[in-house]
């Protein structure tokens, strides 16, 4: 499966973090620092299909917003 927006049913938030930890640890440590409800919401935009890059870039905006 490629990373181009399709639905990730099937990915966990666990597995949504250690995809994040393990490809892109800069963000992910931005990512720990968010709120939970934040976390949530980003979560929810990956498993619905959104591209890796808008949920990257979501992160770091949240992140800029405190």
């Amino acid at each position: 499966p490629t990373d181009s927006g399709q639905q990730r049913e099937g990915a966990s938030r666990d597995a949504f973090e250690a995809l994040l930890k393990q490809n892109y640890l800069g963000t992910f440590g931005f990512y720990k620092k968010l709120p939970e409800r934040s976390r949530q919401e980003i979560y929810i935009d990956y498993r619905d299909g959104a591209p890796m890059s808008e949920v990257r870039k979501k992160i770091i905006d949240r992140l800029l917003q405190r």
